[in-house]
């Protein structure tokens, strides 16, 4: 059967209708980028602003990584996609340092910043996404991105806005059949609330009942007023993907260099997020990978964590 194509006339200045999906009509930017910019053309106004609305440092970078990245700028080849090993294996030590967990290098994925991957992680990921609430707006809109709509898990302000193993199993048992992925912030944005052993120990026992992976972004797991951290990956060694990065703790947000970690069970949806990523952005930058990996290996004692001074936590 012949079908005849559909003539379409385009008119100058005239939108066209048509041409983003349905489940997309109404999406809008990101608010709290969009909140930036105005704040900062306000400020090149002269107005004085206390700008608390955007997750940047104000505290410079360590003058150790700055150095190293001039010394790497003229590095401008292609990069493997998965990133170099020398960051990947550095970024082990890094965890086995501070958080006492044994992770793989073989399992990181390095990216343009951690949000990069955790797109790239639902739009490859199989089943429901579960995603407490309040959480960070751009968790909700990278799962329409991905043609996904998550069940929000509401929390509670005299629960610490923490999610409880009573509301996962509930969420879980109404979710379709199959694996669920649970993105869990810890700390959290915008709470700033932090998760405790005892409390990673009973959601982890819900998901290896309920089938459930978690998407731990632990991106300020660094700026703890304690400069203590409870990480999923510990309790949930099988079934986590850590995600984070440099942009908060180390004030480099605009470097974007973020990484991802797989354990060996998942490594279906690690070898798609790795596919899909060599054909997205190919590598992280060059001169960030090799300038974070040489100053990691060299000068462990200048890139010490900021302690409490440099830390901010929202109160509710």
């Amino acid at each position: 059967m012949w079908f005849q194509a559909q003539q379409i006339t385009m008119k100058e200045n005239e939108p066209l209708e048509g041409l983003v999906r349905e489940d997309l009509g109404n999406s809008s930017a990101a608010s709290n980028l969009a909140f930036n910019e105005q704040v900062k053309a306000l400020i090149k106004t002269g107005r004085k602003v206390c700008h608390l609305a955007f997750g940047q440092s104000p505290f410079p970078a360590p003058e150790c990584l700055t150095e190293a990245l001039k010394e790497c700028a003229h590095i401008t080849q292609y990069l493997p996609t998965q990133g170099i090993p020398e960051l990947r294996e550095e970024l082990v030590k890094f965890h086995e340092r501070y958080d006492s967990l044994s992770l793989s290098a073989e399992g990181i994925v390095v990216g343009p910043g951690s949000k990069e991957l955790i797109f790239l992680i639902m739009a490859s990921f199989r089943g429901d996404i579960l995603l407490p609430a309040p959480s960070w707006p751009s968790f909700y809109s990278q799962s329409r991105l991905a043609g996904k709509v998550p069940r929000v898990l509401q929390t509670e302000q005299d629960q610490g806005w923490k999610l409880t193993p009573e509301t996962l199993e509930k969420a879980a048992k109404q979710a379709a059949p199959g694996w669920k992925l649970l993105i869990l912030t810890n700390p959290g944005n915008p709470s700033g609330t932090c998760y405790s052993e005892q409390e990673l120990q009973a959601i982890s026992a819900v998901c290896r009942q309920r089938g459930v992976i978690v998407l731990s972004d632990e991106i300020y797991a660094r700026l703890t007023f304690n400069r203590k951290h409870a990480s999923m990956a510990e309790h949930f060694p099988e079934g986590t993907i850590l995600t984070s990065g440099f942009s908060k703790w180390a004030s480099v947000g605009g470097w974007r260099l973020g990484y991802a970690h797989f354990p060996s069970a998942l490594r279906p949806l690690f070898e798609a997020v790795r596919n899909a990523v060599s054909h997205t952005y190919t590598n992280a930058p060059a001169p960030m990978q090799y300038g974070v990996a040489q100053e990691e290996e060299k000068e462990v004692e200048a890139m010490k964590m900021p302690t409490l001074h440099t830390s901010c936590k929202m109160h509710v």
